[in-house]
This record gives C-alpha cells, sequence and structure tokens, in this order.
C-alpha cells in the first residue's frame, strides 16, 4: 500500500500515521494490560514455580511495546526507496544491543531486559528524525500524539486494574 503511495508525500504520511495510530491502539492496551497481570498470566499459562519469571514479563512488555511503534519504518522506508537507512538503523541497533547485553549481562537477567528496554527506546527516539522525518517529513509533534494518546488511556487501564487488584487481594 506505501508503495503506491510514495509519489504523494502528503498521503503516505497520513496512511503511516493511520497504521501507527491503529498499532499503538491495540499493542498499548495489550502490553499494559500484560505488566498488570503478569503474574496471573504467568502462573495460568507455566504453573507456580515460574512466579519470578513475572517481574521479567513486565519489562520485556516494554519492549514489545517499543518494538510495535518501530515496526512501520521499514514499510515506509521501502516504500520510499531508503532502504540503505533502514539498514544501517538495523546495524546501529545490533551495535548498541550487542554492547549494552554485554554490560548487562555481567550484573543479572534483570539488568540485561532493562538494556533492551533502553535500546529499544533509543531506537524509538532516534527513528523520528532519521526514518519519519527524512522520509516523508512528518512532524514530531503529530508522531508523538500518535503514540501518546494510547499509551496515556492504556496508563489509566493499568493503574485502574493494580488498583483494582490491590483491594481484591485485600479483601
Amino acid at each position: 500500500v506505501f508503495a503506491r503511495l510514495q509519489q504523494d508525500t502528503s498521503a503516505l504520511r497520513r496512511g503511516f500515521l493511520e497504521l501507527l495510530r491503529l498499532l499503538c491502539t491495540l499493542t498499548c492496551p495489550i502490553m499494559f494490560g500484560l505488566i498488570a497481570v503478569a503474574p496471573e498470566v504467568v502462573e495460568v499459562l507455566v504453573g507456580e514455580r515460574w512466579a519470578g519469571s513475572a517481574p521479567l514479563i513486565r519489562i520485556l512488555a516494554l519492549v514489545g511495546l517499543l518494538r510495535s511503534i518501530t515496526n512501520p519504518a521499514t514499510a515506509l522506508l521501502l516504500a520510499m526507496g531508503m532502504v540503505q537507512v533502514g539498514f544501517w538503523g538495523n546495524v546501529l541497533q545490533m551495535v548498541a544491543s550487542v554492547a549494552a547485553f554485554w554490560v548487562a549481562a555481567q550484573i543479572s537477567v534483570t539488568a540485561l531486559a532493562w538494556a533492551a528496554v533502553a535500546v529499544m527506546t533509543a531506537l524509538v527516539i532516534i527513528s523520528w528524525r532519521f526514518y519519519y522525518w527524512n522520509s516523508v517529513q512528518l512532524p514530531l509533534r503529530a508522531w508523538l500524539e500518535v503514540i501518546a494518546w494510547p499509551c496515556v488511556y492504556a496508563s489509566i487501564m493499568l493503574a485502574v486494574v493494580i488498583s483494582l487488584s490491590a483491594v481484591a487481594r485485600g479483601w
């Protein structure tokens, strides 16, 4: 779909924003929901003896969310004929990941998970300038609004679920 719009930057920008809006609207509640109920999910899916993995699942849910935000970049860059930009972005991510993971692995598995969050956060920040601005002149404000609102609503949901869970445990 993006390839058909490559000559119309404005239409491509609108289409990309709509795709990103849909992805964020879907993935924000799912990942924030997973953060809220990770202990229960672990217990149901793999059993009580894996309860210690719930904090890691919570951290890695953030990685999943961040990854979903950068995922549509590939289609956009291909449509615009900017394959080299995507390639070098992947190289940068690989180098940063290897370095961060090597350091974090010396500390703990939890540090390793947080290193993945840090690398993906940096990639999300860098992606606006080098992927979205350079390809379709996507304004930072428009990009942030599309990402922020689903995150705000999902954060409210997260707070409500955690609060209700705390109340329910108290009963």
